[in-house]
């Protein structure tokens, strides 16, 4: 019993997306492509005849389940930051608009 399991079939390449956090342009950032599958060392042939055979199998589906999810904590806190600077971004414009209108009446 021998399985290809994750073999990338259909998979699309990631492009990277520049950030911006902040007014200056030195706080860019960039996030990187994932490419788990290809990493995970479960691509190749998954053999279960054996004891042996099958622990290897599983110990190379841990190790892909653990990339996931390393990968999972990585977007979740980029996307905290996101969620950070977007916030900062809304209240810098009401204190913008708040000022302005302050100018404008005085």
């Amino acid at each position: 019993n021998v399985a290809n399991l994750f073999s990338g079939e259909g998979a699309q390449t990631a492009q990277a997306a520049p950030v911006q956090e902040g007014v200056q342009q030195e706080g860019a950032q960039q996030s990187a492509p994932a490419t788990a599958p290809s990493q995970g060392g479960v691509n190749s042939p998954v053999n279960v005849t054996t004891t042996v055979d099958a622990n290897t199998s599983l110990a190379k589906i841990e190790n892909a389940i653990r990339m996931i999810s390393d990968q999972r904590a990585n977007l979740g806190a980029f996307q905290n930051r996101l969620e950070s600077i977007k916030n900062s971004t809304e209240y810098a414009i009401e204190n913008l608009k708040a000022s302005y209108a302050q100018i404008k009446d005085a």
